[in-house]
């Protein structure tokens, strides 16, 4: 059964994130490791991990790398670099062996072909961190998904945007629909954000989310992960 989750570019805070999990369906949070390539100031999210499990969340680490839309190449020695800086990020939070790491390169344009060596080397380097136990997951676009699966071995968090007039979704009432759902039947996509920058409001708490459906409880585990 595919689950609701959520994202949100700032940490909406400790009482709020208790909230939104006791009336609402969402099972599991994205969670930004800042400074990143794309997120060079906090957000707030890197002290909370252990917060968010205690609220019951699944934790998903978003790394928010070289981005395309900003016309960078994209190097297989930057992939090993910030490979390197989203392991020391994950470790310092708190995210234990196991850990999914998705890699974010950017949600409304396709990966050009000579990006793809950046993808692959930030994949195959977190997959050599044996020690940390981590594995790599890419965020992107849905058109580029085909080819980022083919070249990698890596979860897939794909980004196909309804409409905003969506936003309507009440995920106490709706059932998250499944990741196939974004036109791709490729296995290893393990989410689909369907709807970005919705205002939902939970009790006392106003808050903007991107909303996600995944066919994990949580994600951000790959042993929860087909």
């Amino acid at each position: 059964m595919p689950h609701w989750g959520m994202s949100a570019w700032h940490y909406p805070g400790d009482y709020a994130m208790k909230i939104i999990k006791e009336h609402s369906d969402f099972k599991f949070t994205g969670f930004y490791l800042t400074p990143s390539p794309a997120h060079e100031k906090s957000h707030g999210w890197m002290d909370k991990r252990d917060v968010l499990e205690s609220q019951g969340w699944g934790i998903a680490p978003i790394f928010s790398g070289r981005q395309p839309s900003s016309n960078e190449r994209g190097t297989s020695l930057q992939g090993a670099f910030d490979a390197n800086s989203a392991v020391s990020l994950a470790r310092g939070a708190g995210f234990p062996p196991g850990t999914v790491i998705y890699l974010d390169v950017g949600a409304g344009i396709k990966v050009p072909a000579s990006f793809i060596e950046y993808i692959k080397a930030w994949t195959e380097r977190i997959e050599g961190h044996s020690s940390a136990g981590y594995h790599p997951g890419v965020r992107c676009y849905y058109k580029s998904v085909s080819q980022v699966s083919q070249e990698t071995k890596a979860r897939i968090w794909a980004v196909k945007v309804l409409p905003t007039w969506n936003c309507k979704y009440d995920v106490t009432e709706s059932e998250a629909p499944s990741p196939s759902g974004c036109g791709l039947s490729i296995k290893t996509i393990i989410m689909w954000e369907l709807l970005e920058r919705c205002i939902k409001s939970y009790k006392d708490v106003i808050v903007e989310v991107n909303l996600i459906a995944s066919s994990s409880i949580n994600p951000g585990m790959a042993t929860q992960a087909p």
